[in-house]
């Protein structure tokens, strides 16, 4: 809803619009590029309180179409289209205010601003004194004021001249007049042009941007025409757009310093005079601004979202638009009588003061005073229900209110109430939460409101505590709790009983987190309780007292970061079933120094550890655990050294996972590291992880430097479990012993029924060694599937054993997709029982590089998709964790490059959704094999694609 009704705020800019487009934009005269200049504030005198901003000013213009001379005359056709209205009359709703002070009553009859009726159009050719008029104008020879007028019914008008003479200096000039027949101040638009010898048509424009060179160019015509001939039209118009700041092209032009109606032309025509007629020796910080003044004042009354619009026939002034209510200027006024006129844009009704009539001269400030808008008062009739939960919408039926959410404040009660749905005829409103019982409505528009009564809220009115820990029961108070179904904190079901229609006590459930408290009444209305309840014990945080070492002196009680436990061992002693274990970089290990080498980090069921954390996050996604590294280290002493010394006091395996685990028990973004399995019976196995009859989630993990002295190296998987790994790099693992018994797989070993099937999902294996079989990784018995795995220099003392990966036992079956093995030594894969199922994989050597044992059952099966591979398949194989020496980033050296055989080649349907490094699949046309999807690294390795 409007005050004021089809306001025309760009006079001629969508007539305009609608002549060619061969016309759009500078020409001519006018054809020298647009610089913007330097700010400069002695030239923009007009400043806007915060609650301000300036409409686009209106536009008059003229187009001229300048024919070829001939017989040293020319034809100059003008075009013009004005709109008869300067603005469309404003319509005041009411009574005026009793601010109306001006001309008019106020009714909404009368109009504010004189319509353009009529228009003068001539042009004048120096030395000629008498203007020259279009043939088709109105004449008048007794009343000269009057005379050659032309009517101007607001539809395009073509204007003729003949026999224009040449010349250097020609004008043009477009006023306009009411409908008396009398001029309007302030509208001349003028244009100075040469008529010359030219061969084609020449086009110039008539405008406020032309007007003040052709001012100029008259006055020194009077006192220096000799001066005035010479001077580069093109230049002065282009140092006056730069002091007006144009911007943008014909007819959107935007003065961002300085109307071109608002120069003092008297001041820069002498000081042009000054320089000889150079514009470029003008001063460009002077202020050639007529001494402007402004109209200030204040505004009470708008309701939120409605705009004080303040309109003055000045035509090199912006329409005010007043935002909000406070104090507000209309800077830049040229001094003058004008007509001052003001109406309302938003959505409802106001009584605003009637137009005015007020008169500046130069640099005068004319206080208008506090303006006072008067809304449309609001009425409530009636409401959808006379009670609501918190939460539950109302409609309240009435009239008068505001159409726009913002324009319109409930309250229920003393609590605002958010606004859904606005019209003039209803609001719909959301219950806040607030005290339970009756409450007063009421709804205020601007100054005015409308009250209420009888509308009473239910609904949960406090919780005690605000916070506790699982198991513990807190109490919810209220209003109409009596018939309460359901209760959920933050989604998670929780155990309650109803005391009362004004009582309920629950009890904080398991594995809930901190977050809304939700409760399901009646018919399945959901309450939502005021607040956030906090479950102090979701997480238990561990930081290390320094990066080396983590003591076991415990200092916190572990529910915060300040009190976080010292030893990986406690939390996990404290951790219940749906815990998460939280974990800073640094260096933990299981046992003290020269303590139990049994001890080993033990999984528990539903608990799920997290590390790579800097301390202080808030949420899981905050941690890096690619540069926050985390290390469960089996170097109780910290005295490894290289090749393997001093290792014989370290831990039998670093983590461990029992029997009964599920996938729900998680761990995550830890570097494992020497564990030294040397001792009989299960101690032998899995220097890393050792991991029986369990299904643990095993997830962005460095294995590296772990020894077992008869398999598993790195990991061992035994038993009837079913793990899942997804990205998780086995590096220098081990599975040796000098005693002349078999070792099997020095980065993995799975060892276990034929119903256990282990997933495993990008998986780097790397420099991984076994005695006798499966360098890399080794399956008996099981089922595994390996998608997208890398293999590089893992090897065997039997080059026939299968250096990446071995199988034996009839119950093996292995499915190995989309995955890459290279300079692997001898045969990748080995083959001594049990069946292989291949598929979009790249082998050095290609399937030759499978060796099959002439054992009952084994066997291979290409799927298709396979690739022997002529070249280095990464960046920089010799650097494979990149030169930030991180695994896991960007730079890592075992990246296909886009070139690589292996990128695009893999299968989508049997791919992960992401690679080892968290990169989205695919990057380019399709899938890349191996546990990293292709890139463009920004540096070239110097080894790809024929190697070092």
């Amino acid at each position: 809803m409007k005050t004021f009704y089809g306001v025309c705020l760009t006079l001629a800019l969508a007539a305009c619009q609608t002549l060619p487009t061969s016309l759009g934009g500078p020409q001519g005269l006018v054809s020298a590029p647009i610089t913007q200049p330097t700010a400069q504030p002695n030239t923009q005198p007009n400043s806007l309180p915060l609650n301000a901003a300036r409409k686009p000013f209106p536009a008059l213009m003229g187009l001229l179409d300048i024919q070829p001379v001939k017989n040293q005359t020319a034809t100059i056709q003008m075009r013009i289209q004005v709109p008869r209205k300067l603005f469309q009359s404003f319509r005041i709703q009411g009574s005026p205010t009793p601010e109306d002070s001006g001309s008019g009553s106020g009714t909404g009859t009368e109009p504010a601003f004189a319509s353009f009726a009529y228009l003068r159009v001539s042009l004048n050719a120096p030395p000629q004194t008498d203007p020259i008029y279009p043939l088709n104008a109105l004449r008048d020879p007794d009343r000269p004021e009057r005379d050659y007028l032309i009517e101007n019914t607001g539809e395009p008008l073509t204007i003729v001249f003949e026999n224009i003479p040449a010349g250097a200096l020609r004008f043009a000039s477009i006023t306009a007049f009411d409908s008396d027949k009398m001029p309007i101040p302030g509208s001349t638009i003028e244009a100075v042009f040469p008529v010359g010898t030219e061969s084609t048509a020449v086009s110039r424009e008539v405008t406020f941007r032309t007007t003040p060179l052709a001012q100029v160019l008259t006055r020194l015509l009077l006192s220096a025409p000799d001066l005035a001939k010479g001077i580069d039209l093109n230049a002065l118009q282009q140092w006056l757009d730069q002091i007006t700041g144009l911007q943008g092209s014909r007819p959107n032009y935007l003065y961002t310093l300085l109307h071109p109606l608002q120069i003092d032309v008297a001041l820069l025509a002498a000081d042009l005079l000054a320089v000889g007629g150079d514009p470029a020796h003008l001063d460009a910080q002077k202020n050639y601004a007529l001494p402007l003044g402004q109209v200030v004042g204040s505004v009470q009354g708008l309701a939120n979202g409605d705009h004080l619009l303040i309109q003055t026939s000045d035509l090199s002034q912006p329409v005010l638009e007043v935002t909000a209510n406070g104090p507000f200027n209309l800077a830049g006024l040229r001094p003058g009588r004008w007509t001052l006129a003001y109406g309302v844009e938003g959505g409802t009704d106001y009584q605003t003061p009637g137009p005015r009539q007020i008169m500046l001269s130069g640099g005068q400030n004319l206080d208008l005073g506090l303006i006072t808008l008067v809304a449309q008062t609001p009425f409530i009739g009636e409401l959808s229900a006379s009670e609501r939960y918190v939460g539950q919408t109302l409609v309240i039926q009435g009239s008068g209110f505001h159409t726009t959410l913002a324009g319109n404040q409930v309250w229920i009660g003393e609590q605002m109430a958010e606004v859904l749905n606005a019209s003039e005829s209803e609001l719909e409103v959301r219950v806040p939460a607030g005290p339970v019982g009756p409450q007063t409505i009421k709804v205020q528009v601007g100054t005015s409101s409308a009250i209420y009564t009888g509308f009473s809220r239910k609904g949960v009115a406090a919780v005690s505590p605000s916070s506790g820990r699982i198991g513990d029961w807190i109490t919810l108070t209220g209003l109409g709790l009596e018939n309460t179904s359901r209760v959920q904190l933050n989604g998670t079901e929780a155990s309650f009983n109803v005391l009362s229609g004004t009582e309920i006590q629950l009890q904080v459930p398991a594995g809930a987190s901190s977050g809304k408290l939700e409760i399901v009444v009646g018919e399945g209305e959901v309450l939502e309780a005021p607040g956030r309840f906090a479950v102090n014990n979701k997480v238990l945080f561990v930081a290390a007292q320094n990066w080396e070492v983590a003591a076991f002196n415990e200092r916190g009680n572990g529910l915060s970061w300040a009190e976080a436990f010292v030893s990986l061992q406690s939390a996990l002693a404290a951790a219940a079933s749906g815990d998460e274990i939280w974990v800073t970089e640094g260096r933990y290990t299981p046992a003290e120094p020269e303590g139990n080498r049994d001890l080993a980090f033990q999984l528990k069921p539903d608990v799920a550890l997290y590390g790579g954390f800097a301390g202080g996050e808030r949420n899981r996604q905050e941690r890096d655990f690619r540069q926050n590294l985390t290390v469960l280290s089996g170097d109780l002493n910290g005295n490894d050294q290289p090749e393997g010394a001093a290792r014989s006091d370290n831990s039998y395996h670093v983590v461990q996972a029992v029997s009964g685990l599920s996938a729900s028990a998680v761990l995550d973004g830890f570097t494992i590291q020497a564990g030294q399995a040397d001792a009989p019976d299960l101690a032998m196995h899995g220097g890393g992880i050792y991991s029986e009859q369990a299904s643990p989630t095993l997830r962005n993990l460095v294995v590296r430097d772990n020894h077992a002295y008869r398999s598993g190296g790195g990991m061992a998987i035994s038993g009837s479990g079913s793990p899942l790994l997804e990205n998780i790099v086995f590096e220098n693992n081990t599975a040796s012993n000098s005693d002349s018994l078999a070792a099997y797989g020095g980065g993995l070993q799975i060892e276990t029924y034929s119903d256990s099937v282990p997933v495993l999902k990008n998986i780097v294996f790397l420099n991984n060694y076994a005695l006798n079989g499966g360098g890399g990784m080794f399956v008996l018995g099981a089922q595994p599937r390996l998608t997208q795995g890398t293999f590089v220099g893992n090897y065997t003392d039997n080059d026939n054993a299968g250096n990446a990966i071995g199988t034996t036992n009839s119950a093996t079956r292995l499915e190995l997709f989309n995955s890459v093995f290279w300079n692997n030594p001898g045969r990748d894969l080995s083959i001594a029982g049990g069946q292989l199922q291949l598929a979009y994989n790249g082998l050095e050597e290609g399937l030759q590089g499978i060796q099959t044992y002439p054992v009952t059952g084994s066997s291979y099966q290409d799927l298709g998709g396979n690739m022997s591979l002529a070249q280095v398949p990464f960046y920089q194989v010799e650097i494979p964790q990149g030169n930030d020496q991180r695994w896991m980033t960007d730079d890592d050296g075992l990246i296909p490059p886009p070139t690589s055989a292996v990128a695009d080649a893999a299968n989508q349907a049997l791919a992960p959704t992401s690679d080892i490094v968290g990169r989205a699949r695919p990057f380019g046309a399709g899938f890349s094999m191996g546990a990293y999807e292709e890139a463009e690294l920004p540096y070239s390795s110097g080894c790809y694609p024929y190697g070092c």
